[in-house]
């Protein structure tokens, strides 16, 4: 019988560093082929956060 106790102690894979670079190595190391999924989202979500996003107070925002 398999008990919480038997599970193996710590992570099955490191944590990478959180910068895209290191990000992008470890889709690398899991999945060649999800890289340019992963590089069109990125790029995705940069524009979106971008557009959604100003760090102009609120009262000056709306002069764009």
């Amino acid at each position: 019988m398999i008990t919480l106790t038997d599970a193996p102690a710590g992570r099955l894979f490191p944590t990478p560093d959180k910068s895209p670079a290191a990000l992008r190595v470890a889709v690398a190391r899991l999945s060649a082929e999800a890289l340019p999924r992963f590089d069109t989202h990125r790029a995705e979500a940069m524009n979106q956060a971008r557009d959604a996003f100003s760090l102009l107070s609120g009262r000056h925002s709306s002069i764009r």
